[in-house]
């Protein structure tokens, strides 16, 4: 059998014991975390297909037969069935392109506009069609929806500075701003927006967040100053990360 028909077998075959509830194991299957609205559930066996917030790319999914699904509100100990505009966490393995067998599901809250994109901010910042941003935060959070938007932000954000011939030649991503003085408190709520980071590759990829600290000088100068750290737990302890600096804030208008 040639070789290109047997890797088009393989991914049938693995397709078929992934909708039967069996584990699948193939060489260049890895794990994945992936955050995204359903769009459509198969009633037969609850496979759905979902739409990836940090690339508008529409995946399928099979779940496992041991798959976990969790709810952050209204859990009532049963088994829960997903629809059309839940918004979901998807950890699992990834058998093809955009092909995963779920493990574990997290809802995180029900959006009204499954069907459009829902998503990255367009290169012009205009609001594409579908569920908006805005709205989806509100469901979400603001912390989740950093993570969701993260890599189209960086992407937008290194687009603007191109145009304008500002661009970084180092690495770059985004990260949430975590208030240090909200977290010692409330750290579901120490979320207070985004900011990009840039540096050496292996610096970036240390940082977990941007932590805020907040001081005041002689009570009239307020200031906050912005710490790469590699933490999403600065206010226990404030680790800055060398050789990485704050490039960008996003402001989220919610």
């Amino acid at each position: 059998m040639p070789h290109l028909r047997r890797g088009a077998v393989a991914l049938v075959a693995a397709a078929a014991l992934a909708t039967a509830g069996l584990t699948v194991a193939r060489a260049d299957s890895r794990s994945a975390e992936v955050l995204g609205i359903v769009l459509s559930v198969n009633a037969a066996d609850g496979a759905f297909r979902f739409r990836e917030f940090a690339t508008d790319l529409v995946w399928s999914a099979f779940l496992h037969r041991d798959v976990e699904v969790e709810r952050e509100k209204d859990r009532d100990g049963g088994r829960y069935r997903l629809a059309p505009g839940d918004i979901v966490e998807v950890k699992g393995t990834v058998l093809a392109t955009r092909t995963i067998l779920a493990r574990k599901i997290k809802v995180l809250g029900h959006s009204a506009s499954p069907s459009g994109p829902v998503a990255p901010p367009a290169p012009s910042g205009d609001s594409p069609s579908g569920a908006s941003a805005a709205s989806l935060i509100k469901v979400i959070g603001v912390g989740m929806a950093v993570r969701a938007f993260a890599p189209a932000l960086n992407t937008f954000i290194n687009e603007m500075l191109q145009a304008r011939d500002a661009q970084t030649r180092q690495t770059t991503k985004v990260v949430p701003i975590l208030s240090v003085s909200i977290g010692i408190n409330a750290p579901g709520n120490a979320t207070i927006g985004a900011a990009q980071v840039a540096g050496a590759a292996d610096a970036v990829a240390r940082v977990q967040a941007v932590a805020a600290l907040d001081g005041n000088f002689q009570g009239t100068f307020s200031v906050r100053a912005l710490v790469p750290v590699d933490s999403l737990e600065p206010w226990k302890q404030v680790r800055r990360v060398p050789g990485v600096g704050v490039s960008a804030i996003i402001d989220l208008k919610i």
